[in-house]
C-alpha cells in the first residue's frame, strides 16, 4: 500500500493499535509537540504509547546528530518521553547518519519511506512511504534492525 503526504497517520495508527508481539523502528527525526496534542505526529506517538501500555516491546533508534545540531536536541526530547512511556531507545552513533525511516510492526508488516515523526513530515513536506506486508519479505528489514541495534 503507498502511502502519500499527510495519509500517513491515518493508515499507520490503525497499525500500531493491532501490534501484538512488537515493534521497531528507525527514525531521523522524531519531534514531540506537547504543546499540541491533536497533532499528526503526537498521534502517532501517543498509539505507541498506548502499544506499551498494552504490553507490546518497542525498541526504537534514533538519529544522534552532534552536539550542535538542533536535531539532537529535539530526538533527545522524544527520547525522554519514550523512555518514560517504557520504550527501549538508542542512540545511531557509530559516525554514519541514520537516516532511514522504517517501522516494523510483529515482524509481518514494514513500512518505509521518506516520513520522520516531525509535524512538517506529516503536513507540509512531499513524502511518500510503503506498506509491505509478509514475514518473507519482512525478515531483511528485521536482521538489519537487530545488526543496528547490536551496534548502539
Amino acid at each position: 500500500m503507498i502511502i502519500i503526504g499527510s495519509e500517513y497517520v491515518k493508515k499507520i495508527v490503525p497499525l500500531i493499535d493491532n501490534a501484538k508481539t512488537n515493534i521497531d523502528v528507525l527514525m531521523y527525526h522524531w519531534a514531540y509537540y506537547g504543546y499540541a496534542s491533536k497533532t499528526n505526529v503526537q498521534a502517532l506517538s501517543f498509539a505507541i504509547k498506548s502499544a506499551i501500555i498494552r504490553g507490546v516491546p518497542v525498541r526504537i533508534i534514533l538519529h544522534c546528530g552532534s552536539p550542535s545540531d538542533n536535531l539532537q536536541r529535539k530526538n533527545a526530547e522524544m527520547v525522554n518521553h519514550l523512555k518514560t512511556w517504557g520504550a527501549q531507545v538508542k542512540f545511531y552513533k557509530r559516525g554514519a547518519t541514520l537516516h532511514s525511516k522504517l517501522l516494523m510492526i510483529d515482524k509481518t508488516i514494514a513500512v518505509c519511506g521518506s516520513h520522520n515523526y516531525s509535524q512538517r513530515s506529516m503536513s507540509s513536506n512531499v513524502e511518500t512511504s510503503v506498506i509491505i506486508q509478509g514475514s518473507g519479505e519482512i525478515r531483511r528489514f528485521v536482521e538489519y534492525f537487530n545488526i543496528l541495534w547490536g551496534q548502539c
